[in-house]
């Protein structure tokens, strides 16, 4: 959404993050970890008898559910920090760059940014860490709703 709040370049920092950060879940939890829940259907009398389809879920690994979701909490926050601090910067200044005018002593520039990443980085943990408690509590129940409703 434009408005008042949001550049379009803010907008496309955001729109960019967001598909990056579904990738490296999609990556991350399917395909490196293959940390879903995984289920078996038992072969039934007849193959063609669908009422008696009933699948039976897996134990959950923890351990490959934790480490998934440590690499993609660090993995997301630091692109969204990095693209978050990248359009602040080009918002502000113009360019990536300071102009030789702004420069303080002591390099306050480059401070500025590393405190910047370092506090979007800790914002966007939490962040994750909260929508990925929020997954894996409605794992389950989405994927047994979505079972009874024939969507897999």
């Amino acid at each position: 959404m434009i408005d008042g709040a949001h550049s379009p370049i803010s907008m496309i920092g955001f729109s960019v993050t967001d598909i990056l950060c579904i990738l490296i879940f999609w990556i991350f939890y399917y395909h490196v970890f293959s940390a879903q829940i995984k289920t078996t259907c038992p072969p039934g009398p007849d193959e063609k008898d669908f009422e008696n389809h009933h699948h039976k879920y897996s134990k959950n690994n923890w351990i490959k559910k934790i480490l998934a979701f440590i690499t993609i909490t660090v993995l997301c926050s630091v692109v969204e920090s990095a693209v978050q601090v990248a359009v602040y910067e080009f918002l502000v200044s113009g360019i990536f760059e300071p102009k030789e005018d702004d420069i303080p002593p002591e390099d306050f520039f480059g401070i500025k940014v590393f405190y910047l990443f370092l506090f979007f980085t800790a914002v966007f943990s939490i962040k994750y860490i909260v929508e990925e408690t929020i997954f894996v509590a409605l794992e389950k129940p989405m994927m047994m709703l979505s079972e009874h409703y024939g969507v897999v």
